[in-house]
């Protein structure tokens, strides 16, 4: 009986069955790279967004106390703005406001020119040219920063009046008014935007007869915090603080799968 002959004896069989494997190996690849090509292609690409209103819980109150003085007066002139400035931060003690919320800036001392033809402008402000000094103003920065919002814009709306029957000139320059929580409230913000998206991606698979997969990729846009009817928008993301009710909006920029 003769014994059975091996096919891989034959170099002719090795060759064909190489060959074959080879080929099975290739489409199995271009059949893999086909798919990959094709769940890359398969996705929608969305933009969520999410707003809400939310009112300042701070507020920050810059005013100027100044006074004008003749060319020979410098001392005493500085001597009543200290008395100014102690007398406005006893009256912010009587409305509540305590001292460490309150900060006083160095005075500033300017030129008074007897004519604008004869100012000069340096890195230190104003300066009039040789012999036309007619006198000195001096000038001195409060900055009051507080959680009690609606006292302090009360107060400074109040305090100008007030203090022009002592004799004092204080003037507002602005109130700017802050949310201390922004960062917990961007989280949540981010979270909604999110849903958002995913939201508009089922809908528009929905219209094709397809359903949303996993997320294939995001980015967060910038926030915008305006006026709560604004419709200002800046590239770079805004922060009003004009107002003291506001409205932030977040985006969100998603991709996903289809199937």
């Amino acid at each position: 009986m003769g014994t059975k002959e091996n096919i891989f004896n034959s170099p002719l069989a090795v060759m064909a069955w190489i060959l074959g494997a080879s080929l099975i190996l290739t489409a199995s690849v271009i059949a893999y790279s086909f798919y990959r090509v094709k769940a890359l292609n398969n996705t929608v690409s969305v933009v969520g967004s999410a707003e809400k209103l939310i009112t300042s819980d701070t507020v920050k109150w810059s005013s100027t106390l100044s006074l004008t003085t003749g060319t020979e007066e410098l001392a005493k002139a500085s001597e009543q703005l200290r008395k100014n400035a102690e007398v406005v931060q006893e009256f912010f003690s009587e409305k509540g406001v305590e001292a460490s919320q309150v900060t006083i800036a160095p005075v500033q001392i300017s030129e008074n020119c007897n004519n604008s033809n004869n100012i000069i402008w340096g890195p230190d402000g104003q300066k009039c040219t040789e012999g036309n000094i007619t006198g000195y103003t001096f000038s001195q920065q409060i900055m009051v920063e507080s959680d009690k919002v609606q006292d302090v814009t009360a107060l400074a709306k109040s305090a100008s009046e007030h203090f022009l029957f002592e004799d004092i000139f204080m003037t507002t320059k602005s109130l700017e008014y802050y949310y201390s929580k922004l960062d917990d409230l961007k989280l949540e913000m981010l979270e909604q935007a999110t849903k958002n998206a995913k939201d508009r991606a089922q809908r528009i698979a929905e219209s094709t007869g397809s359903s949303v997969g996993y997320l294939q990729s995001a980015s967060v846009g910038v926030f915008q915090i305006t006026a709560p009817n604004s419709t200002d928008f800046e590239d770079y993301g805004r922060y009003d603080t004009s107002t003291l009710e506001k409205k932030i909006v977040s985006v969100v920029r998603a991709a996903f799968t289809l199937k």
